[in-house]
Order: structure tokens, then C-alpha cells, then sequence
């Protein structure tokens, strides 16, 4: 029998990156990826509880944003995601659901500050999506990607102390700084996929305000700054595994400066995000 036609486009129309993208399976990945590289830098075991809690928890500001709709820009950058939600009607309420379960246990599992801590940065996911007095900070050149990126910074570097090791102190600033300007300069540079559904939408973005090149020079000089952050840890702390960072930062660097013809396309650009599992798999041998 034919399949009901649900609109949009037809099942062989959507890609596994279409998939990737509509569904953000790739987030709580990427979450739980540099959650534990901070570990790993920091030389301290990994918390289970507490990756958990950051994985989950940004699955659901991302599946809020991406299944529930959030996003009117959409519409004409992501045409795909309304397409294969279509398709997928359960996909929204199964994976909130777990997502949902995972990240209550995992906080109550978590110490009181992680606990507070993780209970701040969902308000300010959901308030980075959410409009408020008729503005969305998703909308804002600046305060979108400043938003996202320490949300991730914060989110991924401080679980090593806030679940007990206190030797990772002197780390923390460091690998939040990383995160944060790696993330933010993803955010950056990703606009420029989207800059007509933006415009339309009237979001405001540094790729609709100032154009590729521009765009390409300030993401690609954040990345060499956390690449800077990271060879000046390698010199402080001798650990092998800040230049491993490094080389992935100099990769993305290289990969969207402005005089390189082709962009990377949005799931490269979040894969690049996620080199730091490399540290990790690299931290099981050095």
C-alpha cells in the first residue's frame, strides 16, 4: 500500500544529513564528547551521572528548538526538518521523553551545584529560543552566539569540579574559554547557510548584516584564539593533550577562513565542534 503523504518533501528526498540535522541526534553526541575531553584534560575520571546530565539536557533545548516548531525561520533555511518531522510524528514525543528521563535521574544523581548550575543553563536554553518582550536572543547578531557558546563552555567544562575534583581547578577557565569561543564561532559561521530564510524571518546574523567574509574572518579568528588558549595550556601544564586540541581548532580554522572557495556544510561544521574526541581517544594513550 502507498504511504500516507504527510506534505513536504517525499522519502527519498531527505538525506541521513537531513535526518541528522532534523532529529539533532548529533547534540547530545557532541555534548557528551566534550563533556568528557574536560575530563580528560583535567586528568580526572570521567563522571558518568554528569555527562548524562549535559548530554540530555542539551538534546532537549535543541529538540525544543528543532521538533517543537520553535524556530519560523526554518521554514525557508531548514525546509527539511518540517519535511521529516512530518514523516515522523513519534520521533518528537519519544526522544523528549527520554531525553527528559535521562537528564532527571542524572540530576538527581548530580552533586547540589552541578544541580544548579545545569538547572541554570536549561532556563537560559529555553530563554535563548523563547521570545521575550517580542525579542528572541536567537534573533540578536551578538547575543546569539555569545549565548551559545558560554552555554556550552560553561555547560561542558565546569562538571570536572562541580562533581569533586578540585584539582581541576586551574583548568576550568581555560578549557571554558576553549569551548566557548569554538562554539560561538560555529554559531558564526553556520549563519551563513541560512542567511535568506534569516532575513525573511527577520533575525539579524553578522553573515545577513556584513557577508561571508567578514563572517569567515571573526569565526576563523576565535578559533585561533582557543587555539592560542590551548598551546599556552600545553606550555603551563606539558600535557600532550592540549596540542591535540590545538590541532583540531587550526583545522577548523583553516577550513572556514575567507579565502577558501567551498564552506563546509552545517553537519561538517558541527563534527569539527566535536574533534575534541580525538583528545579523548588520544588521552586513553598518551
Amino acid at each position: 500500500m502507498p504511504r500516507p503523504d504527510h506534505g513536504g518533501a517525499g522519502p527519498r528526498d531527505l538525506s541521513v544529513t537531513d535526518a541528522l540535522d532534523a532529529s539533532a541526534a548529533v547534540i547530545p553526541l557532541l555534548a557528551a564528547v566534550l563533556t568528557s575531553a574536560s575530563y580528560a584534560l583535567a586528568a580526572t575520571a570521567i563522571d558518568l551521572a554528569a555527562v548524562v546530565l549535559c548530554a540530555s539536557g542539551a538534546f532537549l533545548v535543541y529538540l525544543w528548538d528543532r521538533a517543537w516548531g520553535n524556530s519560523p525561520e526554518d521554514a525557508t533555511n531548514r525546509p527539511t526538518r518540517q519535511a521529516w518531522h512530518a514523516r515522523h510524528p513519534r520521533y518528537r514525543h519519544g526522544a523528549t521523553g527520554l531525553a527528559a528521563v535521562l537528564a532527571v535521574a542524572s540530576w538527581l544523581l548530580a552533586p547540589p551545584l552541578l544541580k544548579t548550575v545545569a538547572a541554570g543553563l536549561a532556563v537560559i536554553g529555553i530563554l535563548h529560543h523563547t521570545s521575550v518582550g517580542g525579542v528572541r536572543p536567537k534573533a540578536h547578531p551578538i547575543l546569539k552566539p555569545t549565548l551559545v557558546g558560554l552555554a556550552w563552555g560553561v555547560g561542558c567544562s565546569l562538571p570536572p569540579i562541580l562533581t569533586g575534583h578540585i584539582a581541576a581547578l586551574s583548568l576550568v577557565p581555560a578549557v571554558a574559554a576553549i569551548r566557548t569561543l569554538t562554539v560561538s564561532a560555529n554559531a558564526i559561521v553556520s549563519d551563513l547557510h541560512d542567511v535568506e530564510g534569516d532575513v525573511q524571518a527577520g533575525v539579524a546574523s553578522l553573515a545577513s548584516m556584513k557577508g561571508p567574509r567578514v563572517t569567515r574572518t571573526v569565526a576563523a579568528t576565535l578559533l585561533v584564539l582557543a587555539a592560542a588558549v590551548t598551546v599556552g595550556m600545553w606550555w603551563f601544564t606539558s600535557s600532550p593533550l592540549w596540542l591535540v586540541e590545538a590541532i583540531g581548532l587550526v583545522a577548523f580554522a583553516l577550513m572556514v577562513r575567507p579565502g577558501r572557495d567551498a564552506l563546509p556544510g552545517r553537519l561538517t561544521l558541527d563534527l569539527l565542534v566535536g574533534f575534541p574526541a580525538v583528545t579523548l581517544l588520544a588521552s586513553l594513550f598518551l
